[in-house]
């Protein structure tokens, strides 16, 4: 309040006075203005409420604001025309003429027991009608059949070689007729139709060859094989087929054939060598 009335008497003594007029006229007092103590007391009391006047920017305070210097555009620009090639014409190729592959000949089926003993190789086999293999040969593998050839030519290459009687005999035994009648009474286990009258008998399967053996030879039958095919060991098995012995020839431990030694006649005295392809006393 001190300092409220001291603000007041302060104002007071700042008005002046105004001093008295030559003119008779007074001039009216000018009216005081009323301060509110309380407004006064709060702006005291705070002096942040004081209103902050707005500062006046200074010249160097304001900086002008650039203007857009306009781009100017590139005018376009029009490519040159890409000369066009001019196409060559591409050689057209003759036609070439066809080749027509030559017919491969048609090998022949591996051969019957007949073709085996004058065909020693595959090579020398002609080419002829296919025909299916034989039963007893079905079976065989290349190897087998290969073997097969290669006993036949030594067999006949010995027998032809033959000199003398020996030679004759043996020649003329390989041109003799293998029938049921030779067989006689063992005919039967070794063809299936001996009953009838016309025709050649049919051999039971898995025979391969049939021999008749000479009569110089009766008496060393097995050690005339054994000298023939020294390449084969002869193990003998133990049931007999028609009264007669049976070797498994052997190549490398492998049966390969199987040696029928039969005798017929008047006391055993024809001697015939029947070569299976299986055992034939299982």
């Amino acid at each position: 309040m001190l300092v409220a009335s001291l603000a007041l008497h302060g104002l007071v003594l700042l008005v002046p006075i105004p001093s008295e007029p030559e003119s008779v006229a007074e001039e009216e007092p000018p009216e005081e203005e009323t301060i509110d103590l309380a407004s006064l007391n709060a702006l005291i009391e705070n002096p942040s409420a004081l209103p902050t006047p707005t500062p006046t920017p200074t010249p160097e305070a304001i900086v002008p604001t650039p203007s857009p210097v306009p781009v100017p555009t590139p005018a376009a620009v029009i490519p040159s025309p890409v000369p066009v090639p001019v196409p060559v014409p591409v050689p057209i190729p003759e036609p070439t003429p066809e080749i027509t592959p030559e017919p491969t000949p048609e090998v022949s089926p591996e051969p019957t027991p007949a073709d085996l003993s004058v065909t020693p190789t595959p090579s020398d086999v002609a080419p002829g009608p296919t025909q299916p293999l034989p039963e007893a040969f079905q079976g065989l593998t290349p190897e087998q059949l290969q073997q097969l050839r290669d006993f036949l030519a030594q067999r006949e290459a010995l027998d032809a070689s033959a000199a003398g009687a020996i030679g004759q005999t043996a020649r003329a035994a390989q041109q003799a007729e293998i029938n049921c009648a030779l067989f006689a009474e063992h005919a039967p286990l070794f063809f299936d139709d001996c009953g009838e009258a016309t025709g050649e008998p049919q051999r039971k399967p898995g025979i391969f060859t049939i021999e008749i053996i000479l009569p110089q030879r009766r008496n060393q039958i097995l050690e005339y094989y054994q000298e023939t095919f020294p390449n084969y060991t002869f193990e003998p098995i133990e049931t007999t087929y028609a009264n007669g012995e049976v070797y498994a020839m052997k190549l490398d431990d492998n049966p390969v054939l199987y040696l029928n030694i039969v005798s017929v006649g008047l006391r055993g005295s024809t001697k015939i060598a029947v070569f299976w392809l299986n055992d034939p006393t299982t």
